[in-house]
C-alpha cells in the first residue's frame, strides 16, 4: 500500500562528476486549516492526524485550559471548550495534577534509541523529525513523526487527549532541538521530563528551570546532558 506521507519524484543528482536523473523519496508536505474557538489557524504539517493536530495544538498552546474539550472534524475541523451536544467530548490530559518525577539516565538511552528505530519516513526521506510519549518506567507508548517538530508534539498530544492518557507522569522524548517555543509547548502539557537526541537553547534551558521541567539534551550512545532539574535523574 502506498504511504501518503512519501512521494517519488524524479530528480537530478550531482555525484562523484556527474550529473544523472534518478529518483528520490520526498517527504509530503500539506496545509491544514481548523478553528480553536472562533481563532482561523492554519499549520502546515505531514498528511496525517488532523484531528490530533488540532486538539494538541490546543492544549500545547494553551488556547484550551479547561478541564474539558470538545472537538468535531466535521463539516470544519473545531476545537472549543464550549460544550457541544455534536462534538466529541475529551478530558484535557494536561489537567491533571503534576506529580514528582523521576528518570535513570539508562530510561533516557534507551529511549532515544527505541525512538530513532520508529523513525521509519525519516529513514526513507531524511525529511522528518520524530516525538514519542512514554511511561517513567522507560515503556515508549507511541510515536508520531512529522516535518514540523511543533506539529509532531502537537499530534503526540492528540493522540494522548483522545485515548484518555494523563501527561503529567509522562517523559516526552523527541529528535529534535529543543528551543523556547518548544519548551513552552512541553510546560503547557505538564510533561515533567523532556528528552532529546539534539540541542537545546538558553532561553529554552531557563524557561525548563523556571517551571521545573527536567531538561535532557546530547541524549546518544553513552552519554546525556542535564540541563535542567538534575536532582531527578537519578
Amino acid at each position: 500500500m502506498k504511504n501518503k506521507a512519501i512521494e517519488q519524484l524524479e530528480i537530478t543528482r550531482y555525484q562523484e562528476g556527474k550529473l544523472y536523473q534518478t529518483k528520490d523519496k520526498v517527504v509530503v508536505e500539506k496545509e491544514t486549516s481548523f478553528y480553536i474557538e472562533d481563532k482561523k489557524i492554519t499549520l502546515h504539517h505531514m498528511p496525517s492526524l488532523e484531528l490530533e493536530l488540532a486538539i494538541g495544538h490546543a492544549i500545547t498552546e494553551a488556547y484550551i485550559k479547561a478541564p474539558e474539550i470538545y472537538a468535531t472534524a466535521k463539516p470544519k475541523l473545531h476545537v472549543s471548550k464550549t460544550p457541544n451536544p455534536t462534538y466529541t467530548k475529551i478530558t484535557n490530559p494536561a489537567s491533571c495534577t503534576p506529580k514528582h518525577a523521576n528518570i535513570h539516565p539508562s530510561i533516557a538511552l534507551q529511549l532515544v534509541q527505541q525512538l530513532e528505530k520508529q523513525a521509519k519516513i525519516h529513514q526513507q526521506t531524511g525529511g522528518t523529525h520524530i516525538v514519542g510519549l512514554a511511561t517513567l518506567q522507560g515503556q515508549l507508548l507511541y510515536t508520531v513523526e512529522d516535518i514540523s517538530r511543533h506539529c509532531a508534539l502537537d499530534k503526540v498530544v492528540g493522540i494522548a487527549a483522545l485515548n484518555n492518557i494523563q501527561l503529567c507522569d509522562k517523559i516526552l522524548v523527541l529528535s529534535s532541538r529543543i528551543t523556547y517555543t518548544i519548551i513552552k509547548k512541553i510546560i503547557n502539557t505538564k510533561i515533567p521530563i523532556a528528552v532529546t537526541k539534539a540541542a537545546t537553547t538558553t532561553k529554552a534551558i531557563q524557561h525548563a528551570k523556571k517551571h521545573n521541567l527536567t531538561l535532557i539534551a546530547f541524549t546518544r550512545k553513552n552519554r546525556l546532558n542535564i540541563y535542567s532539574q538534575p536532582n531527578t535523574v537519578e
